[in-house]
C-alpha cells in the first residue's frame, strides 16, 4: 500500500485500478480489488430496502418531496473526506427510511418533525463468543422510541485498529431498553479475538447519533 499526498486536494473512491482512502496515518492509494458477493440474508435485506424506499420517493405527493428538500438542506451530513454535503430531497427520505426498514419500524412519508435530541454514553461493552454483546450505558432506560444500534469489524491483530468503514451492522436493541443490554450480533466473532465496535442511537424517524466507538477483546 502506497501513500498518497495530492498536488490536486484530496481524493476518495475508486480511480481507474486505483481506489484513494484514508485513516490515521493519513491518505493513501491502493490497487481496486472487487469485492467477492456472498448473497447472505443481510445483504438482500438491505438490497431489498433501498429498493423499496426509492418506490416509496415516486409515490410522495409534490409538497412531502419539498418537505424532505427543506428538510435535507437544514441536515447536511458530512462525507468521508470530512466534507460537509448536503443531500438531495431524495437521499435523505431514501437514508432515513432504509435505516427504519432495516431495523424493522414502520417507515415514515414525512421528514422528522425535530432534531434527534437523545443520546447515551456507553460505560462498557463485553463480547462473548461467538455473537453476544453486553452493551452498559447511562442514561437508562433509553427515551421512548429510541434504540441503540450495534456496528462492528471482523477480529483482528492487536497491531490493527480498523476504522468504522471496515464495520459492519451488527444488532439493535428494543426501544427504550435498560442498561445493561444483551445484543444478539448478526456478526459473529471467536474467542481471544480483537473487535472493534460502534454504537449509536437511533430514533423513530431514522435520525442516529454520531457512533461511540470502543475497541474490545473478545471474552
Amino acid at each position: 500500500m502506497a501513500i498518497f499526498k495530492g498536488t490536486i486536494g484530496e481524493l476518495s473512491g475508486k480511480l481507474g485500478g486505483n481506489v484513494f482512502s484514508h485513516n490515521a496515518g493519513g491518505t493513501y492509494v491502493r490497487a481496486h480489488a472487487v469485492p467477492i458477493n456472498r448473497n447472505t440474508a443481510r445483504q438482500q435485506l438491505a438490497r431489498n430496502a433501498l429498493a423499496w424506499v426509492a418506490a416509496q420517493w415516486a409515490a410522495l405527493t409534490d409538497n412531502q418531496r419539498i418537505l424532505w428538500q427543506q428538510w435535507s438542506a437544514a441536515h447536511p451530513i458530512t462525507d468521508r473526506l470530512g466534507n460537509s454535503v448536503v443531500m438531495s430531497g431524495q437521499g435523505a427520505f431514501c437514508q432515513l427510511n432504509s435505516r427504519l426498514r432495516n431495523l424493522g419500524i414502520a417507515t415514515r412519508a414525512d421528514p422528522p418533525p425535530a432534531n434527534l435530541s437523545a443520546n447515551a454514553t456507553i460505560t462498557t461493552v463485553a463480547l462473548t463468543g461467538p455473537a453476544t454483546a453486553v452493551v452498559a450505558f447511562t442514561t437508562t432506560p433509553l427515551p421512548a422510541g429510541i434504540r441503540l444500534e450495534l456496528l462492528m469489524t471482523p477480529g483482528t491483530p492487536a497491531g490493527r485498529d480498523p476504522n468504522i468503514r471496515g464495520a459492519k451492522w451488527a444488532g439493535v436493541t428494543a426501544a427504550a431498553a435498560t442498561s445493561p443490554v444483551t445484543i444478539a450480533c448478526a456478526t459473529p466473532f471467536t474467542s481471544g479475538a480483537i473487535v472493534n465496535t460502534w454504537l449509536r442511537v437511533t430514533d423513530a424517524y431514522g435520525q442516529s447519533s454520531v457512533p461511540t466507538k470502543t475497541r474490545v477483546t473478545v471474552g
